[in-house]
């Protein structure tokens, strides 16, 4: 599939545009997340810094307004900065290689729910050339621990990373109570380098890092939570949305009827339950 805009050399910019109007947008690996009450302030910071330091680049930051039909020349809205620094984390997903007269490229794309890899070119005007789909993939976040969480076993304290099938570790049983179990299955899941992580601060000194979607020991999502809110047996106090260093993200399934285990000293539940 080849589509063919007219007009001069483009901006590099210009010319990702051209590659997402041919293949599709790129899966942004669930990141950033929605923005909760208490993380509002910093997205906003970290949008409004990243727009500051597009001034340096203007042939980016007019490929982004024209993108989002904002006047050149005028002071940005928090929202507006918000969707500049969404583009620009799009922008960033997409490495054009040169080639002799051409950029080559290979991303996923999102669509309808579903991923797929794309591969092809594009001419310095912006003809755009498909040359490979890969098969589509049903899309899923990463939805688990940070690398380093401390897992709670009958030997102590275990990082995450380190546990493996058959290893002892803690659970609940169906009352509740705490007991030894061994664990039946690990995974691990690769994210982007734009991932982010929530950190929950409890009342009791306790905190857990986990992706926004990770669900408590009852099921509800980590993002759902605010401050004030319960997680645990302790109150909520601080809940803030962070950039991720590493490469993957962790968990584990302990055997039994609950699927729970204790991250940092804190109740979750597993997200590798069929």
């Amino acid at each position: 599939m080849t589509v063919a805009p007219s007009g001069a050399a483009l901006s590099n910019a210009a010319l990702k545009y051209a590659v997402i109007d041919a293949a599709g947008d790129p899966s942004l690996d669930c990141g950033p997340p929605v923005v909760s009450s208490d993380s509002e302030a910093k997205q906003r910071a970290d949008a409004n810094a990243a727009v500051t330091q597009l001034g340096s680049d203007p042939p980016t930051l007019s490929a982004i307004e024209g993108r989002l039909h904002i006047t050149p020349g005028t002071p940005f809205t928090d929202s507006q900065a918000t969707s500049i620094y969404l583009e620009l984390l799009k922008l960033q997903k997409i490495q054009l290689a040169p080639s002799g007269t051409t950029f080559h490229f290979s991303y996923r794309v999102l669509a309808q729910g579903a991923t797929h890899d794309v591969q092809g070119s594009t001419t310095t005007a912006g003809t755009v050339t498909v040359d490979k789909v890969g098969p589509s993939q049903v899309f899923r976040c990463p939805i688990c621990l940070a690398r380093g969480t401390l897992i709670a076993t009958p030997v102590g304290p275990v990082r995450v990373e380190k546990v493996f099938v058959g290893m002892a570790v803690y659970t609940t049983d169906a009352r509740m109570k705490r007991v030894a179990t061994t664990v039946l299955r690990i995974g691990s899941t690769r994210v982007s380098s734009i991932h982010r992580m929530l950190t929950i601060g409890l009342s009791d000194g306790r905190s857990v890092t986990a992706s926004p979607n990770h669900p408590a020991a009852g099921g509800t999502p980590l993002e759902s939570l605010h401050a004030g809110d319960s997680l645990d047996g302790a109150v909520i106090t601080t809940i803030a949305s962070e950039p991720y260093h590493a490469d993957r993200t962790y968990d584990l399934l302990p055997a039994g009827s609950t699927g729970t285990y204790w991250a940092d000293g804190v109740l979750l539940r597993s997200t590798l339950r069929d």
